[in-house]
């Protein structure tokens, strides 16, 4: 149900970030948004710090995105708050790990 894709190439130390992704319907639950798995609006994300406190609240927009934006360097972690009646897929169950976007940073 949910994915996730790393944006933007890498900037320098002083820069700031954006975190970003997709949340999905995985039908198929093979962890790779394709073709007919349309995105899923009004999924809670919460961003983490290293320590995992929630430093940050978003929800998708309509057609699944969410973005973090103007992060300082730093570790951080993505928590999808599973909305009523969805499943999580599970990872690495695809046979490409290059193309599983659920937990990838």
């Amino acid at each position: 149900m949910r994915g996730f894709t790393p944006s933007g190439p890498p900037v320098p130390e002083d820069a700031f970030y954006t975190i970003a992704g997709t949340v999905f319907h995985d039908n198929n639950g093979n962890g790779i948004q394709e073709a007919g798995e349309s995105g899923v609006a009004n999924v809670t994300v919460q961003l983490l710090n290293g320590s995992g406190a929630v430093v940050a609240t978003t929800s998708t927009g309509a057609t699944g995105v969410y973005q973090f934006t103007n992060l300082l360097p730093g570790n951080y972690s993505v928590k999808f708050v599973k909305p009523a009646g969805f499943e999580f897929t599970k990872t690495k169950v695809g046979s490409n790990a290059g193309l599983d976007k659920i937990g990838r940073a």
